[in-house]
């Protein structure tokens, strides 16, 4: 039988005249041998114990029951079919509801599986079928489609440290942007973890903060309007400079304090650093798993893979604008 105007069920390609095609022996579902063996299986394995049985799209065609046709109202939302199992989708839809095939086609196009020797470790490709965790549960081509951006240096890294069985070395991104590289690679949890320990950390600072200088802070705010028209003389700075003097003078004990809380900061973005990549690794492992329990097949796998993975630099940043937000307001309301 010839195949060139049918659909590889994994790649969705078009089979060509000189293409290698793998029939499964259950169902007659046709594919290209290289998608067979990356797939591992039939590409309809799924639908076997319902009977299915895979015809050309000529002989389909006419086996489709007659629809009445139908007006489409101005408000009535435009559908789309799953070409996998046949539900009918929201033409906006991301994945089918039934089945979770991948329903934009060019998505599935642009995020095909890496091509093989995608990964380089000092001018040399990595195997794709080693695994970069010693559980054996993330291959190096799909932790490639999931890191996207540095991915030979986390690759590199988790293959490291299976080899030497110990924890994945320390990350300064993780050390010098804090919370925010968290975030920035999609890790939420870890992220607000210690987001939120910086956060705490900082109420109590300004707590200190506005013991040691409300004399000053409330001389300022009596002076806001003569600040804003800029009308004060030396004199007010002056007065300034001498009562947080005064408050530093007198509160000896909550300026140690103050003084050892924020270098707290810098001591918990260390502690991040250290575990950053484990925790990475642990990200990858239980999004992988997850993934491999909705995909259909080996095309809608690796797209779920991008689309989950990567990197959101907006995600850092509104993040990032929120939590400084939050500590103006609350830094307003304590001087109030």
């Amino acid at each position: 039988m010839r195949y060139e105007n049918e659909k590889c069920s994994v790649c969705g390609e078009f089979f060509k005249e000189d293409d290698e095609v793998v029939v499964c022996p259950e169902c007659a579902t046709p594919h290209h041998r290289s998608c067979f063996t990356q797939n591992g299986n039939c590409a309809n394995e799924h639908l076997h114990e319902e009977g299915f049985v895979w015809q050309s799209s000529e002989k389909k065609e006419p086996e489709k029951p007659a629809q009445p046709e139908t007006v489409q109202s101005e408000n009535e939302e435009e559908t789309v079919t799953c070409p996998e199992c046949g539900a009918v989708n929201k033409k906006k839809a991301f994945s089918c509801s039934n089945c979770g095939m991948i329903l934009n086609e060019e998505l599935v196009k642009q995020f095909q599986p890496p091509k093989e020797g995608s990964v380089f470790i000092e001018g040399k490709p990595v195997d794709d079928n080693d695994f970069i965790d010693a559980e054996k549960t993330v291959t190096v081509a799909e932790a490639a489609a999931f890191i996207q951006k540095k991915k030979e240096s986390y690759v590199k890294t988790f293959l490291d440290a299976k080899v030497n069985n110990r924890k994945p070395r320390f990350n300064f991104a993780a050390f010098i942007f804090g919370p925010l590289w968290f975030f920035f690679r999609k890790i939420y949890k870890a992220g607000f973890a210690f987001i939120g320990l910086i956060v705490a950390v900082m109420c109590f600072v300004m707590t200190f903060y506005v013991k040691i200088c409300g004399e000053a802070f409330s001389f300022i705010l009596e002076n806001q309007d003569a600040l804003m028209q800029e009308t004060v003389d030396e004199a007010f700075y002056t007065h300034v400079a001498e009562l947080i003097s005064k408050g530093v003078e007198g509160h000896p004990t909550e300026v140690m304090t103050m003084a050892g809380l924020l270098l707290l900061i810098p001591v918990i973005n260390f502690i991040g650093g250290i575990f950053a990549n484990k925790f990475y690794l642990g990200h990858i492992k239980n999004t992988v798993s997850k993934i491999k329990e909705i995909s259909p097949n080996n095309a809608a796998y690796f797209t779920y893979l991008y689309a989950k993975g990567g990197t959101s630099l907006l995600n850092a940043f509104l993040i990032g604008m929120s939590v400084y937000y939050l500590l103006q307001m609350i830094f307003s309301q304590a001087l109030m």
